[in-house]
């Protein structure tokens, strides 16, 4: 693996399922005709940083048409760092609020 291919997978390790999403389908009607799903839905998922776990294997796949190197251990990181970074806001709107 070189160092390009390398640096690559350190971005995509750190990215939430927001970035993810728009990294690889900048536009919401690529996402959708690549999901086969309408375009609110397709915006919905990349607006809200949501993507269904059971379409994972989908968008690896998809991914890859568009020349994109996503595995499913990147997508989970996606969802973890999406779980986290919403712990973080919620837990400083809780003490916004207090």
């Amino acid at each position: 693996m070189g160092i390009d291919e390398t640096n690559a997978m350190c971005i995509m390790s750190a990215m939430d399922m927001q970035q993810l999403l728009e990294t690889i389908w900048p536009r919401n009607a690529d996402l959708a005709s690549d999901m086969s799903v309408p375009y609110p839905t397709a915006q919905s998922w990349k607006l809200r940083g949501f993507f269904p776990a059971e379409r994972d294997f989908d968008l690896v796949a998809c991914a890859g048409r568009r020349g994109h190197e996503v595995t499913l251990e990147q997508v989970a990181q996606a969802r973890r760092a999406t779980h986290e970074r919403r712990a973080e806001r919620k837990s400083r709107n809780i003490r916004v609020a207090s």
